[in-house]
Parts: structure tokens; C-alpha cells; sequence
């Protein structure tokens, strides 16, 4: 509950988020807590498996993917360098 009164609090414009899975916990944690902002929140929220389906959904062009995998891997290494 602590995620959604902080995004409740913080966010206020509409946003679409993708968020990747790779464990079925992971599905089960993001599905339920779509169910308990149940529209309060002003974002659409969806599951995916594949970062390719989740950009698909966005309407990102397929020239990000390798800048988008990049970003995807550091933060996966805690190597972001923020520039």
C-alpha cells in the first residue's frame, strides 16, 4: 500500500506503463496491485514477458530497442551512468 499512496500522492498526469516479468510472482505482485488501484491511479498498467511486446504496446519505434535494452541492462547491473 506504501507504492500506491506514494504514486497516488506524486503522480497526477495519465501514463501508460509496461512492466516486464520474468517470474510468475512478479505477475501475480503487478496484477494485484493494478486490481487495488482499480482506476485511481491515472495510469494504465500492463504485464509483459518481452520487452519487444512492451514496446509494441507503447508505440515506441524499433530503433529505441537497442538504446531501451542498453538502459535495461545497466540498471540490471547497477551501472546506469546518468549523464
Amino acid at each position: 500500500m506504501r507504492v500506491f499512496n506514494w504514486l497516488r500522492d506524486h503522480y497526477s498526469w495519465k501514463r501508460h506503463s509496461a512492466i516486464l516479468t520474468s517470474t510468475p510472482e512478479q505477475v501475480v505482485n503487478i496484477t494485484l496491485f493494478n486490481y487495488i488501484q482499480n482506476g485511481e491511479l491515472p495510469m494504465k498498467i500492463k504485464i509483459f514477458s518481452t520487452l519487444e511486446a512492451a514496446l509494441l504496446w507503447m508505440n515506441l519505434p524499433h530503433s529505441e530497442t537497442p538504446l531501451i535494452r542498453a538502459v535495461l541492462k545497466e540498471l540490471k547491473t547497477g551501472q546506469l551512468q546518468i549523464k
